[in-house]
């Protein structure tokens, strides 16, 4: 998993923080859990504000039951 990966990132995080309130989390504190992730392979620091706020809304969304359709590949 690359950080392009958004919905993959996000729904591990669902899944391994359930009970989260995404939208609190700082960006680092999701740059931390991200990379913390099994099957993350990217490298930890070469993220940005953008990539971070992305994973964090697409997660906000999978937590309250939504769907996004930002994706990226691998």
């Amino acid at each position: 998993m690359r950080w392009t990966d958004i919905d993959r990132i996000a729904a591990g995080l669902a899944e391994q923080h359930p009970g989260t309130r995404p939208l609190s989390l700082q960006p680092l504190e999701v740059r931390d859990r991200a990379a913390a992730l099994g099957g993350f392979t990217d490298d930890p620091t070469r993220c940005n504000a953008r990539i971070l706020e992305s994973i964090q809304l697409a997660w906000s969304d999978r937590v309250a039951g939504r769907s996004r359709s930002v994706s990226g590949t691998s």
